[in-house]
């Protein structure tokens, strides 16, 4: 029975977090959105569970620049994560991926001029999206 419901808590949590996927949330926003939704999951199941994801490779995360909370991203196996660099918004934690030449050539010249290997898929950009610099 236990584990049966463990399942259900993992469910309701990749569901969170695939109708999420193109933005991060934090642990808190995870659970308002499960309690939006009437989902019961106490708040340590849930950071033992986002760890498992995380373990497994089905979510990432990341540092919250300027606090102590971590944030997690659903991976979407279509997404190729590893191949390009992102941006998170500080506004509204939007994340974009960012897939362009010019990206790839500065990759390119770490790793040739700078004898340094970029892991790409760690490599976070923060700033403002252009929805939040118009009303910032």
């Amino acid at each position: 029975m236990t584990s049966e419901y463990k399942t259900k808590q993992k469910d309701c949590l990749l569901n969170v977090l695939k109708e999420h996927k193109d933005s991060i949330l934090s642990c808190d926003d995870i659970y308002m959105l499960l309690v939006k939704e009437n989902k019961k999951i106490g708040i340590a199941t849930l950071y033992r569970q986002l760890e498992k994801l995380v373990e497994s490779g089905v979510i990432r995360k990341y540092k919250a620049e300027f606090t102590n909370k971590y944030l997690y991203q659903y991976i979407d196996k279509e997404c190729q994560c590893e191949d390009h660099l992102h941006m998170i918004c500080l506004k509204c934690n939007k994340l974009f991926h960012l897939d362009c030449e010019e990206a790839k050539h500065l990759i390119k010249h770490i790793e040739e001029k700078h004898h340094f290997k970029v892991m790409s898929s760690k490599v976070v950009l923060y700033g403002l999206c252009e929805d939040c610099a118009k009303h910032d």
